[in-house]
């Protein structure tokens, strides 16, 4: 809600280009700073690695900062000229809510994908209903700010009684060379940020109605909910290869039809997890850094797309979602070790 005000207000002074710089300077903060950010969690030595880490703190933090700038911006009580140093502070504020809670998230997933699937999953549904909130005007200002804040705090409340300890790192050794541990991370990082492209850059025209937009973020939501389950439960191979290749078979039809657009969005996202978790697995010790490696690609993509601006029809898509699987299938068979368990 903040952005939006933002941006309606740089709107009203005739400032389009300075609303769309601040978006940007906000999805910066909250996606690149993850990077650095994450390598200060790796690097941190404060606290005796039989203590608690971190993270839930920051998670927690992050959310309780971007409630009360939320709240003030309802309320109209954040000046233009603060709109900028406002959107830089929400934007490391979800950069340190991210970092927190999705390093644990990772440790917790003991090299496995389905936390991560989860986890990932419901930032589609979130943007989806921000965004629709935003353009239509939201009936109840402040109740995002206070939904937030009482997530902070239960968020601390986990972190202050939770007798479980996760873990900091973990002893995993990575026997793959280091030149080809290399090429795995990039080849990772180079799918990530191509889908984030991709994603954008498909534009489906039956996507414009709410139910039809709501149908979509939903296949969006199931296909990482699931999508890390099935790499668990069949291998990441199988899942690589099955939802890929159904997948570029819809995207022929993907522009004309919402059926094969919803196929197409569920099973793309499929192998979500199975990216970011491969990152984290070819870096057990730099766990941090394989996340904001993950958020960095993201938002590169979100930039290339919009620099560029090259509309892709169903028909592209096809091949190019075949391309993804043999980036993905590449990096997995230079580094197995990325999966924990083998076929």
């Amino acid at each position: 809600m903040f952005l939006y005000r933002m941006l309606s207000a740089y709107s009203d002074d005739g400032g389009a280009g300075k609303a769309a710089l601040s978006v940007l300077i906000y999805d910066f903060c909250a996606f690149v700073s993850e990077l650095p950010l994450g390598l200060f969690i790796d690097r941190t030595t404060v606290f005796p690695r039989n203590s608690k880490n971190i993270n839930g703190l920051l998670a927690s933090a992050g959310c309780m900062i971007i409630a009360l700038i939320d709240i003030a911006a309802a309320f109209s009580a954040i000046p233009s000229p603060l709109f900028i140093p406002a959107a830089i502070v929400m934007g490391l504020a979800n950069a340190a809510f991210h970092s927190g809670a999705g390093i644990d998230i990772i440790n917790l997933s003991d090299r496995k994908t389905a936390l991560s699937g989860i986890f990932i999953s419901t930032g589609a549904v979130g943007l989806f209903l921000g965004t629709n909130a935003g353009r239509t005007g939201c009936s109840y200002p402040g109740a995002a700010g206070i939904a937030l804040i009482l997530m902070s705090l239960s968020l601390l409340w986990l972190y202050m009684h939770d007798t479980h300890l996760i873990p900091h790192s973990d002893n995993t050794e990575i026997k793959t060379g280091y030149g080809y541990l290399l090429a795995a991370v990039f080849l990772l990082f180079l799918v990530i940020f191509y889908r984030s492209f991709l994603g954008f850059a498909s534009k489906y025209s039956w996507r414009s109605g709410f139910m039809l937009g709501l149908a979509a973020v939903t296949a969006v939501f199931f296909g990482k909910f699931f999508g890390g389950m099935a790499a668990d439960r069949f291998g990441w191979k199988k899942t690589i290869v099955s939802s890929l290749l159904l997948c570029s078979a819809a995207a022929v039809f993907s522009d004309s039809s919402p059926v094969a657009g919803c196929i197409v969005l569920f099973l793309f996202n499929m192998t979500m997890p199975v990216a970011m978790m491969g990152l984290a697995n070819l870096l057990p010790k730099w766990k941090g850094v394989a996340f904001g490696l993950n958020t960095a690609a993201l938002f590169l993509g979100f930039v290339s797309y919009h620099m560029t601006a090259i509309p892709v029809t169903g028909i592209i898509t096809s091949p190019l979602i075949l391309l993804s699987a043999v980036i993905l299938l590449t990096a997995l068979h230079i580094a197995p070790e990325m999966e924990d368990k083998w076929d």
